[in-house]
Formats: C-alpha cells, sequence, structure tokens
C-alpha cells in the first residue's frame, strides 16, 4: 500500500482524476440503484441462472455473474465493475507510464476512462463491456513487460481466452498473441521460470 500511496504522492494530477473517477462511479451508483438494464443483460442473467450454452453470446460474462450469484445482489455486480473500471483506468496509466509517456500524459490518457459518462454507463449495465476491457487491458499491461517470462506469456494466454469467453470480439486476440509469442521468443527463453 505504500508502494500506492508514494506513488500517488508522486503524480498528484493522476490522483486527482482517479479520485474524481470514484466520485463519479459513487454518484452513479447512489442515483442509479442497483443497475442499469440493456437488452442483452436479460440473456446474461438468464444464462447465469439456469447455465446452458446461447447461440449468440459467449458464457464468459454469465460465469462472472454466477461467481457473484450467492450475493443475490446486482448492486454487487455493479459495483464490482465500477472497481473493475478505475482498475482499468489504473492500467491505461500504467501502460503509458511503461511505454515511457510523461506522468502528465499518462494521467491524459486514463482520464476518458476515469471520467466519461459513456464508459461509467458501461459499468453500471449488466452487459460484458467492462470486464472484456479489464482482460484485455490486463493482457496488454502484462504484455508490455520488458522480459515477459513463460509464466508472464501463460497469464496472458488465459487472460485472452477468458476475454474471447466474454465477448466474440475478442477472438482475433488469439491471432495477435501468437503472434506476439512467435515474435519474441528470445526474451520468453531468457526469462524461463
Amino acid at each position: 500500500m505504500s508502494t500506492l500511496s508514494a506513488s500517488l504522492r508522486a503524480n498528484r494530477w493522476f490522483a486527482g482524476v482517479l479520485a474524481l473517477g470514484v466520485l463519479l462511479r459513487v454518484l452513479a451508483m447512489l442515483g442509479f440503484q442497483p443497475a442499469l438494464w440493456f437488452p442483452d443483460a436479460y440473456t446474461y442473467v438468464v444464462t447465469a441462472m439456469r447455465p446452458s450454452p446461447d447461440l449468440v453470446r459467449p458464457a464468459g460474462y454469465s460465469f462472472f455473474l454466477l461467481l457473484l450469484r450467492p450475493f443475490h445482489s446486482f448492486g454487487l455486480v455493479v459495483f464490482v465493475q465500477h472497481a473493475l473500471g478505475v482498475a482499468i483506468g489504473v492500467l491505461v496509466h500504467t501502460v503509458a507510464r511503461r511505454l515511457r509517456a510523461p506522468r502528465w500524459a499518462a494521467t491524459l490518457a486514463a482520464a476518458p476512462v476515469l471520467l466519461d459518462a459513456y464508459q461509467i454507463e458501461l459499468e453500471h449495465l449488466l452487459v460484458s463491456d467492462t470486464l472484456f476491457a479489464f482482460l484485455v487491458l490486463s493482457a496488454v499491461c502484462l504484455g508490455i513487460s520488458r522480459a515477459p517470462r513463460r509464466r508472464t506469456a501463460c497469464a496472458i494466454g488465459l487472460l485472452v481466452a477468458a476475454a474471447t469467453l466474454t465477448r466474440s470480439v475478442g477472438l482475433p486476440l488469439i491471432i495477435v498473441i501468437g503472434a506476439w509469442l512467435l515474435l519474441r521468443p528470445a526474451d520468453l527463453e531468457a526469462g524461463r521460470s
């Protein structure tokens, strides 16, 4: 925790944007309880309640709902999705910093994710977008490490697999990740674990 607080103190602008993003999510949760519904939400919820393959939508998001089912709370689902939205903002900032962007540029990159009303609405809907974005961005964040190890490559593969099980639009990512693994075999061999 001290590393996080030290990092936030070093980058006060990002800390401010992050705090404002959290505040906006709290206001959304207070104003629109427990969740917003979109037509897709019904399919996801029905699949979570009675697990069975759906012809149109992959089951990843329904499985996510199934994991939270014991709590019987769409409010909790929305809370978790808002937490994932904040985490996405932090990941965007992290990716930008790892790519050597200055702090102010990394903060500007994260601001749309943290402050955009449409993003906050997506997090408040019972749809797969937030979970998908979190899984993909987590894979990207792991993938840009300087010397990825085999364990890291496996974790990236698992994240991308989970993303494609969440939204079928993620299927091309398998090709991208496969190409990435083929282009960086020396790094993977050097970082064996």
